[in-house]
């Protein structure tokens, strides 16, 4: 009898829920300044995540008319540069695209961040970057 009259008295019936509400009031708060931070949070790793990427979706594809344009600019013939002499490499066969700033750490796929190397140049230039260790599992004769 009495737990059916402590269900049924207006003044505890009030109480409990005055204290629902409080309690969902304090979890909705919670909930939101969760979010806000989740946003907060996002917001700044897409603003550090790199100032190179230009394209709203990173691909590793490179249209044929900016292969195109590089060729051409390149004129057919590999863009290294000796460090030595300042000689150009004579190679015109096998050409490869290039990423002067890595697809890996955010380099865009458009012709300023592209250059026409030769596979031997091609190799070098990842090596001189990501280093002889990384590389290693990619290129077979590497010791």
């Amino acid at each position: 009898m009495e737990l059916f009259l402590n269900k049924t008295d207006p003044a505890k019936r009030q109480a409990k829920l005055k204290q629902t509400k409080e309690n969902q009031t304090a979890e909705n708060q919670a909930k939101e300044k969760q979010t806000k931070e989740k946003q907060v949070t996002r917001n700044q790793a897409a603003e550090t995540k790199s100032i190179f990427v230009k394209a709203k979706k990173p691909s590793r594809y490179i249209a044929v008319e900016v292969e195109r344009s590089v060729l051409r600019r390149a004129n057919h013939q590999c863009e290294f540069l000796s460090p030595l002499n300042n000689q150009r490499c004579e190679s015109k066969t096998k050409l490869q695209m290039d990423h002067r700033i890595p697809f890996s750490v955010g380099g865009a796929s458009d012709k300023e961040n592209l250059r026409a190397l030769c596979p031997t140049h091609n190799q070098l230039m990842a090596i001189q970057f990501f280093g002889v260790n990384k590389m290693k599992e990619y290129i077979q004769n590497l010791s």
